[in-house]
């Protein structure tokens, strides 16, 4: 999943397939395959492709021409537009335009999109927690099959959309979790992944090492649970325009610190004309002196990681854990231990957690566990 940001108006949010318009010729065309696919369309009742046919138009300008005329078996629900345009006034449709040339780059053919006007972002590849959360909304027309994306998001039986992810070491480890299908990978101390060694490894290995993991995992989510002294930021940054990256620490108190020091990294790699993304940071819990760890001190972080140690230990950890992320409105990621992880998650479920981080040889007993919870 990518997000990219850009200028709109609020005419609320779509989701739909993405088709691109190409101006390599000098002239304005679509893709063939999605000409093609829209002529078959043509002759048969509109209610038969009316989901198929409804398309976001992926374009460097807004194509005025082109949205003036019908495009038979076709149907424009949203527009993300590459330039700045006048949201407000040209379009009823949710627009967001001013992207940039990586809305050109980012999207393929029918790509899943979803343009959130409301937000001023256009969401690639979303997934099926995001997906759910959209389809939430009373006003969303389009429904998505959840089941047709390879996720690992799963519904209890009192309907709760839960999402797991996997703890993984190392190639084989990320190949499992993928066929298997997560919401997130978790690349911990000791992995065979990242570079290391006595004296470290240089920012080019580091920065080589996390495009090549980014290739591998398209869109997965990538938590990094490591000590930040074994990956530069320079490394972390660059790797961010490729994968959505989160930085799991244990030391809340430095992240102001961090975030300072990531800012700067970025502006001298913006100076260079060297592409990055943004860095997002998690809180880690790792001991059960939970108590000293106050709401306030989770402002500069997109969520909370628990340990496994943590989550094995008392019901008041969890407890007390679940209500100073509501308070602070963070997600929670519970990491489950190996072996005997059966009754941390069904206390955690019982106390209304959603998500979780498994080892790849247990996905599957995982989800089973969860699905009939």
């Amino acid at each position: 999943m990518e997000i990219l940001y850009g200028k709109s108006a609020d005419k609320g949010h779509v989701m739909a397939t993405a088709t691109k318009l190409s101006d390599g010729s000098g002239l304005l065309s679509l893709h063939p395959e999605r000409l093609r696919r829209a002529a078959q369309r043509a002759n048969l009742d509109e209610e038969t492709f009316e989901d198929d046919s409804h398309v976001v138009l992926v374009s460097r300008k807004y194509p005025e021409a082109l949205l003036k005329e019908t495009i038979p078996g076709l149907v424009v629900v949203g527009l993300a537009l590459a330039e700045p345009h006048d949201c407000e006034a040209v379009s009823k449709i949710p627009i967001v335009g001013g992207l940039g040339e990586e809305i050109l780059h980012s999207v393929n053919e029918d790509d899943l999109l979803i343009v959130d006007s409301s937000g001023g972002k256009v969401i690639v590849d979303p997934d099926a927690v995001t997906i759910a959360a959209y389809q939430e909304d009373a006003h969303s027309k389009r429904q998505v099959d959840i089941g047709t994306y390879e996720s690992a998001a799963l519904t209890t039986d009192d309907g709760r959309l839960i999402s797991l992810s996997a703890r993984v070491n190392n190639y084989l480890d990320i190949y499992m979790a993928l066929e298997s299908g997560v919401d997130g990978l978790f690349v911990t101390t000791g992995n065979e992944l990242l570079p290391s060694g006595p004296k470290g490894a240089s920012v080019d290995d580091q920065v080589k090492a996390l495009a090549d993991l980014s290739s591998t995992i398209g869109r997965v989510p990538l938590f990094l649970q490591i000590p930040l002294e074994q990956i530069a930021f320079a490394a972390l940054a660059q790797a961010a325009c490729k994968c959505s990256l989160h930085v799991v620490i244990d030391q809340v108190e430095i992240v102001d610190n961090l975030i300072t020091q990531l800012k700067f990294v970025q502006a001298g790699l913006s100076a260079n004309n060297i592409k990055h993304g943004p860095v997002q940071f998690d809180a880690l819990l790792s001991t059960s002196e939970t108590g000293g760890i106050m709401i306030g001190s989770l402002t500069g972080f997109s969520g909370v990681v628990v340990s496994d140690d943590l989550i094995s230990g008392t019901t008041e950890n969890l407890v007390m854990i679940g209500a100073m992320a509501q308070h602070a409105n963070k997600p929670v990621v519970l990491s489950l231990p190996k072996d005997h992880w059966h009754a941390p998650l069904e206390q955690a479920l019982m106390l209304g957690f959603t998500g979780f981080v498994a080892y790849p040889d247990t996905l599957a007993e995982v989800k089973q566990a969860i699905r009939v919870s």
